[in-house]
Parts: structure tokens; sequence; C-alpha cells
């Protein structure tokens, strides 16, 4: 009697943390504006520039919505379970739509700063625990790192790769479908720039 009560409590305890543990949903492939958590600024191509090596910044969104704060999110990975990391590549939308070998394309990490660049660089998506849709995007054990969120000068508003910190907002990304970002704005407060 006293086995099967115990035993009724483990399976009891074992289903209460299934419960409890969310499940991670990845983006799938698709098109993105990549917003940061702390700031509320998302991926940008500073100044719309086709130049190999130019910077990736964090940037206050633009009403008209234009393809240079969009992102094109491919897996490279062929992944086995819902639980594993998702290792992808990350292009400019703008650039991957003007050149159709997409060469300038690629988000890269060029001595610790985010830029585009030619050849594509892989990066994991790795999940916040406990914070549904909020992942890292990294690079061996570096992160993409938005410093300087409240800067309206483009050159400080630098996307970096900086060492994983668990505890920074400011390295924490979730990724909107190009398609609900207006519903996403309205339902995060999030402001938008001219």
């Amino acid at each position: 009697m006293n086995f099967l009560r115990l035993l009724a409590f483990t399976a009891m305890s074992v289903s209460t943390v299934i419960a409890q543990v969310p499940p991670v949903y990845y983006p799938p492939d698709g098109i993105y504006y990549v917003y940061n958590v702390q700031y509320k600024r998302f991926f940008n191509n500073a100044y719309y520039d086709t130049t190999s090596g130019s910077s990736i910044i964090g940037w206050p969104l633009t009403q008209e919505h234009y393809t240079n704060q969009m992102f094109v999110l491919s897996t490279t990975d062929s992944y086995t379970s819902y639980s594993d990391d998702r290792t992808t590549t990350i292009r400019v939308l703008q650039l991957a739509q003007q050149n159709t070998t997409a060469a300038d394309s690629y988000v890269q990490n060029a001595g610790g700063k985010i830029v585009h660049s030619q050849g594509p660089e892989s990066w994991t998506l790795q999940p916040v625990p406990d914070q549904a849709l909020q992942f890292w995007i990294t690079d061996n054990n570096l992160t993409i790192t938005l410093d300087n969120g409240t800067t309206n000068d483009a050159n400080s508003a630098q996307l970096t790769a900086e060492a994983l910190n668990a505890d920074a907002l400011d390295q924490r990304w979730i990724f909107v479908p190009s398609d609900q970002i207006d519903a996403f704005n309205t339902a995060n407060d999030v402001p938008l720039s001219g």
C-alpha cells in the first residue's frame, strides 16, 4: 500500500514539473524584426549602407517599416528535437533583395562589432529560461548585445558581441514576424520614430 502511494506521489510530482516547464517555440525560417527586450529597439542596417562591413545597430522602429530593419532568419542545422538550440544565419532583408547572391547581407561578428558582410556566419538561438519567446543570439560564448539603447547617434548604437550574462536584458532578443509587427508594437507599447 505504501509503495502504491509513493508511486502515485512520484507520478504526480513528475507531471507537475512537466506542466510547469514552458515549451520553447523557436521562430521558423522567415522575415523578422529583431527586438531588444531592454531598450525596445530593433536590429537596423545603419544608414541603409550597402558596403560590406557596415554596422548593424539597435534603433527605434520607423513608422514606415523599411527593409533595412527586417532580417531573414534561416535554420542551418538539422535539429532533432524541440529542445535543441537552433543554428541559423541572419541576413539584412534590404540587401538580400538587392543582391540575388546575398553576398554582403549576412550578420557577422567582426572583432566584437556586429556588421553585415559576405558569407554566412552561424548564430545559435538559445532560449532564455522561463522567458517565452526571448533568445540569446550567440556565437560560441559571445552574445549580440545592445550596450547603448538610449542614444540618438547611430554611431553609438552599434550592436556588439560580448560575453553572455544571463541577467543582462540588453542581450535578450525577440523575433517578431514581419506581418505581426504592428500588433506587437501596440501590445508592448513600443515607441516609433519619424
